[in-house]
């Protein structure tokens, strides 16, 4: 009987010890997935806010070749514009990012995405005009805001 208890007593404290490496083992992994979870975080705002500021910083001017809403998607609305001839995109601008805004070389047109308000005041024709350190824009004389204010959001 008193051999029975003391193998009980020397499994519990074998289970315990297996159970603190499992669980040490997994916090070490998760604190290193963490850490690189929360630099990708990090580097994604960053490159959101230079996105953003390149955006911000860019003039072009251009007439509305197409709209496009896109179904089921948070950034839904989006303005296809035919940029004037004379306009030069920058190196950093002949990438995109994400869905917010996209240049096509080929075809000298960028497509970015609006607020439904802009989408729905829009039409195919139109003349827009993006000023440079502007958060709004100009289509057919009149003013819409085109970015947030805040700093990781790009629609008001």
């Amino acid at each position: 009987m008193k051999l029975i208890k003391k193998r009980q007593v020397r499994n519990k404290y074998i289970y315990v010890a297996f159970a603190s490496l499992v669980l040490m083992c997994l916090s070490y992994y998760g604190y290193h997935r963490f850490k690189i979870g929360y630099g990708i975080a990090i580097e994604s705002r960053h490159y959101f806010k230079k996105a953003k500021a390149f955006f911000f910083n860019y003039e072009f001017f251009g007439n509305v070749v197409d709209r496009k809403y896109i179904e089921g998607d948070a950034t839904a609305y989006f303005i296809v514009v035919r940029l004037d001839s004379d306009i030069i995109i920058p190196e950093w601008g002949r990438t995109f990012y994400y869905n917010y805004y996209v240049f096509d070389l080929d075809n000298n047109t960028m497509q970015f995405l609006v607020s439904k308000q802009i989408y729905n005041n829009v039409s195919q024709g139109d003349c827009i005009l993006k000023r440079k350190n502007s958060d709004s824009i100009y289509i057919n004389n009149k003013s819409y805001l085109l970015f947030s204010k805040e700093a990781l959001k790009w629609i008001p």
